[in-house]
C-alpha cells in the first residue's frame, strides 16, 4: 500500500532588487529583508473616514507586523498630524491601544531603535505611554517612551526605572509634535533618548529582557502597569518606526530629519534638512551623510523615485538630503527648459548639503543620481537630461543640460559622477529631469502612487492614483511568488486621457500565503506598457488543511477553514484541471467530501485557496 504523501507547495522567495535603501528617509528596505522591523504610517491607512475608528494599522516594513485593536479603537484624524497629514488620535480613557504581536523583529533581545512622530495633546494619565513593550511591569523589563504626569517629564527607559531613565519635559508644550527616539546599542551598553534631537543618555548592561517573550507585545498608545490598568495616551501619533539594530548616528539624524520635514516638526539639534522651510520641498525626503563619529549612510532612495549614492568626498558631519515639491512627475513643462530640451518634469527636487554643528554648507563631492522611471513608458536613455538650477534663481531655462544617462535595467536610469560645488549639486539648489525628444521619450507618467497592503481577512488591498493619463487603455495588477513568473490578477480599464487626479482600488481576494510581490502594469492604446515599483506583501495564513484517507479508492474528506475551502480544484500530474470529473459534497463550512471514483488511478493535486496537497488514488 502506498504511504501517505502530502506536499505543501509553498515557497518563500526573496526578490533581489539591488541595495537601495527604501525605508524611512532611505534607511532600511521596506521588503522584509533588512533590519527595518516595523513601519506604521498614518498616511497609508485606507478605508476609513475622518473621525471614524481605526481597528487595524498595516505594517509597511514588509514583515507583516500589523497593529490591531479590538475594542474602543482610536480615531482617524485626516489632517490631524503635522503639515496637514493624517494622524491616529488617542483619547486616553475611552480608548484602547494598538498591539503589535511579539515577533523577533519588533522585540529584539540585543539592540533596538524606536522612532515615533507624535504629540501629547494634554496632561495624560500618570505614565501615559507613547510606545512601550508590554511586559507586566514596565520598569523591571522592556523599554518604552512615556510621560510622567507627576513631573511633566518624558521618560525614556530600558529595564530599570531607577537607573535607566532620562527626562525631557513636555508639560510646557502639550500639542506640539516631536520626533521621539530611543536607541540601545551593545557597543557602549548605552541607551539614548531624544526629544526632537535633544538628547540624553543612560547606562544599561544588556541584553534586553522580556521575560522570555511570553507577554511582550508592542503597545502603541499606552504603558503597562504591574497588575493594574494600562496608562493610555491622550495625543496623536503619525508614524512609528522600529529597527532590530541600533542605527548609527548618521542614520539616526537622517531619519529624524525625514520625520521632521514630513510633519513640520522643529528639531533642537542636527537640523540638516531645511528645504521644508525653503519652499515646502518636504515630500519623499531622504538622505546620505556621515556623522561626527565617522558612522555613515552612503546609499539612499526613500519613498520616492530618486536614489543618490557613491559620494566621492563625504567627510565627518556632512549630509546631503533631498525632497521634492509634489509636482507631477510628468514632462509637461515646455517653457522653463534650456535650448535643446523639449520638456521637463513639473516635479522639482531641492537639496540640503549641510553639517549638523552649525548648518554650514559642505560639499560631499560627486554623486551618482538614479531615477526610477519604470512607470514612465518608452524611454531612450540618450534623450534624458538632468537639469540643475546652478544659479539658484528658480528657473532652468538658463542652465546647461547634463546628458549621458545610462540604463541600468528595470526602468532605472543613472547620471554618474554628477559634480558638486559650483558646477552641480550644492546646498539649496534645485534639480529635475527632462527629455530632449518628446516623441521618443515623452515621460507621460500616469502614476502618483501604488500601494499593496495585506488585510486581516487574508486579502490584499491594492490602490493607486494617477495625476494625468495620456492614451491610457487599461491597468493590470500582477503578482509573483517564485521570483520568476508574474501572473495576472485583475484588469481595470483606464480613463484614456485625463488631466485630473483619479483614484483606483481593487482587491486580491485569493493571495499567496507568505511573501509575495505586486506591481501595476499600465498599457496604452498603442500597446506600450509601463510598470510601477514592486510592492511586497506578507500574508500569514493560520489555516491548515487535512485530507484523508490518503491513499484513497474513491472518496476523500478535506477539512479546513471556510475561507481555505472557498476555492477547490483538482489537477493531474501534467497540470490538467480535472475538477469537472469529480463531485464535491459539502458537509459543513469546514469540511468537504470529494468523490474521485471517475478518475483513473494515479497521483492528483487537491488545491485549496492557498495550499496544494498530493493525493494518491488506487
Amino acid at each position: 500500500m502506498l504511504k501517505l504523501i502530502i506536499t505543501l507547495l509553498l515557497s518563500l522567495v526573496i526578490l533581489v532588487t539591488g541595495n537601495a535603501q527604501t525605508g524611512p528617509g532611505g534607511v532600511g528596505t521596506s521588503d522584509g529583508t533588512s533590519n527595518l522591523s516595523l513601519w506604521l504610517n498614518a498616511g497609508t491607512i485606507t478605508g476609513v473616514s475622518n473621525g471614524s475608528n481605526i481597528t487595524s494599522w498595516q505594517d509597511q516594513s514588509g514583515n507583516g507586523n500589523n497593529a490591531a485593536v479590538s475594542t474602543n479603537p482610536p480615531d482617524y484624524a485626516e489632517t490631524g498630524g503635522g503639515n496637514g497629514l493624517p494622524a491616529v488620535n488617542f483619547r486616553q480613557q475611552d480608548q484602547e491601544d494598538f498591539v503589535v504581536t511579539s515577533t523577533p523583529e519588533v522585540m529584539p533581545t540585543s539592540e533596538i531603535s524606536v522612532f515615533v512622530a507624535g504629540n501629547y495633546e494634554n496632561d495624560s494619565d500618570s505614565w501615559g505611554g507613547m510606545i512601550c513593550s508590554s511586559d507586566d511591569d514596565r520598569w523591571d523589563d522592556g523599554w518604552g517612551i512615556c510621560q510622567d504626569d507627576n513631573t511633566g517629564d518624558m521618560l525614556f527607559y530600558l529595564d530599570d526605572y531607577e537607573d535607566d531613565v532620562c527626562d525631557k519635559r513636555i508639560d510646557s508644550d502639550y500639542g506640539t509634535n516631536h520626533v521621539w527616539n530611543l536607541i540601545f546599542n551593545t557597543t557602549e551598553n548605552l541607551g539614548y533618548g531624544y526629544k526632537s534631537e535633544d538628547a540624553c543618555s543612560f547606562g544599561f548592561n544588556g541584553p534586553l529582557d522580556y521575560n522570555g517573550g511570553a507577554n511582550d507585545d508592542v503597545l502603541i498608545g499606552s504603558a503597562p502597569d504591574n497588575g493594574g490598568p494600562d496608562y493610555y495616551l491622550s495625543g496623536d501619533i503619525m508614524e512609528v518606526i522600529i529597527y532590530d539594530v541600533a542605527v548609527n548616528d548618521a542614520q539616526r539624524i537622517i531619519i529624524a530629519n525625514y520625520l521632521a520635514a514630513k510633519y513640520a516638526i522643529s528639531l533642537s539639534n542636527n537640523d540638516v534638512y531645511n528645504e521644508d522651510d525653503n519652499g515646502n520641498y518636504d515630500f519623499d525626503v531622504a538622505g546620505i551623510g556621515q556623522a561626527i563619529d565617522g558612522t555613515n549612510h552612503t546609499d539612499a532612495q526613500g519613498t520616492g523615485i530618486i536614489r543618490i549614492l557613491n559620494p566621492s568626498a563625504l567627510g565627518n558631519d556632512e549630509f546631503l538630503m533631498w525632497g521634492h515639491n509634489n509636482g507631477s512627475a510628468v514632462a509637461t513643462e515646455i517653457a522653463d527648459v534650456p535650448a535643446g530640451v523639449d520638456a521637463r518634469f513639473e516635479r522639482v527636487w531641492r537639496v540640503s548639503e549641510r553639517n549638523s554643528a552649525n548648518s554650514s554648507d559642505v560639499n560631499v563631492g560627486t554623486v551618482d543620481i538614479r531615477f526610477d522611471l519604470s512607470a514612465n513608458g518608452s524611454i531612450s536613455a540618450a534623450d534624458l537630461v538632468l537639469l540643475i538650477d546652478t544659479d539658484n534663481d528658480n528657473t532652468f531655462a538658463d542652465e546647461t543640460a547634463i546628458t549621458g544617462a545610462t540604463s541600468l535595467g528595470g526602468g532605472i536610469y543613472q547620471f554618474s559622477t554628477v559634480p558638486g560645488g559650483a558646477a552641480g549639486i550644492r546646498n539649496d539648489r534645485r534639480f529635475t529631469i527632462g527629455t530632449s525628444n518628446l516623441f521618443n521619450t515623452p515621460l507621460p507618467i500616469t502614476l502618483v502612487a501604488f500601494n499593496a497592503a495585506g488585510k486581516e481577512n487574508n486579502t490584499v488591498e491594492l490602490t493607486w492614483q494617477t495625476s494625468s493619463e495620456i492614451n491610457n487603455d487599461y491597468f493590470t495588477i500582477e503578482r509573483m511568488q517564485d521570483g520568476v513568473q508574474w501572473e495576472k490578477v485583475i484588469k481595470i480599464n483606464g480613463a484614456a486621457n485625463s488631466i485630473v487626479k483619479i483614484n483606483y482600488s481593487t482587491v486580491d481576494d485569493a493571495p499567496f500565503s507568505g511573501l509575495s510581490y505586486y506591481r501595476l502594469k499600465q498599457t496604452d492604446f498603442d500597446g506600450r506598457v509601463s510598470y510601477s515599483t514592486v510592492k511586497v506583501v506578507r500574508i500569514k495564513f493560520s489555516n491548515t488543511v487535512k485530507i484523508y484517507p490518503n491513499p484513497t479508492q474513491n472518496r476523500i474528506t478535506v477539512k479546513g477553514s471556510e475561507t481555505e475551502l472557498s476555492q477547490i480544484s483538482i489537477h493531474n500530474m501534467v497540470g490538467q484541471d480535472v475538477t469537472a470529473q469529480t463531485q464535491q459534497i459539502r458537509s459543513g463550512d469546514s469540511s468537504l467530501v470529494i468523490d474521485l471514483s471517475r478518475l483513473a488511478n494515479g497521483v492528483y493535486f487537491i488545491k485549496t485557496r492557498t495550499k496544494a496537497n498530493k493525493v494518491h488514488k488506487q
